[in-house]
């Protein structure tokens, strides 16, 4: 496959309009959605840097904030199982949402990518290998600087994020979560989201997908 003909836009805005994507995060890991997220963004991470700046280009602000809220899910999938790939994804996510508006979010999302790295006694260096031509450079600069702070500074808990269970049960939520099962939560947003929506249907009625440049 050429990775000229990868489209990560396309791929997250047909994630997105499945009917099943609301409350998807949280359903039990992973579901069918964590493995679509990890496939494309698996494809992108096997693009050069000149294919992944466009892509980043190409995003909408919701397209990179679902692509950081899918990361910690992708974390935990990948620090359960030792999948690396789940692992290369979450730099992915990292690396495209920095089109995202509200950067705090990438650096909770580098504290979790860290956490699971440990958990499966892989090195950062040895993640960023699996991108082609690495990370680019603002991410890896980020990356380094986030890196090189005392571990209290880059811990999950100073990120305002919790690690709960453990081996096949693992997850990473934010600290201020209500604790509810995944079932009692999925069972909550059927309530509220049909599975089928009216023809017409958008969750955005008001206002359309941004490119993710605009208005910055």
């Amino acid at each position: 496959m050429s990775t000229s003909n990868v489209d990560l836009a396309k791929d997250v805005a047909r994630i997105r309009a499945r009917d099943d994507y609301k409350g998807c995060f949280w359903e039990p890991i992973p579901t069918e959605i964590d493995r679509e997220f990890c496939a494309a963004l698996g494809r992108a991470a096997g693009c050069g840097h000149s294919d992944r700046t466009r892509m980043a280009r190409e995003l909408t602000l919701r397209d990179a904030d679902a692509l950081v809220c899918a990361g910690p899910r992708l974390a935990a999938w990948g620090a359960r199982t030792g999948d690396r790939g789940a692992l290369v994804a979450v730099l992915m996510a990292m690396e495209f949402g920095e089109a995202e508006a509200d950067f705090r979010n990438v650096l909770q999302l580098m504290s979790v990518w860290c956490r699971a790295a440990e958990i499966v006694g892989v090195s950062p260096e040895e993640l960023e290998a699996d991108v082609a031509e690495g990370l680019l450079p603002p991410t890896s600069r980020g990356l380094r600087k986030f890196l090189a702070r005392p571990p209290a500074d880059r811990s999950i808990t100073s990120m305002g994020f919790r690690e709960v269970g453990s081996g096949p049960t693992l997850t990473f939520e934010e600290a201020g979560a209500v604790r509810q099962t995944p079932e009692q939560m999925a069972a909550f947003m059927r309530k509220l989201v049909p599975r089928r929506r009216p023809e017409g249907w958008t969750p955005y009625p008001d206002d359309g997908d941004a490119p993710a440049g605009d208005g910055r």
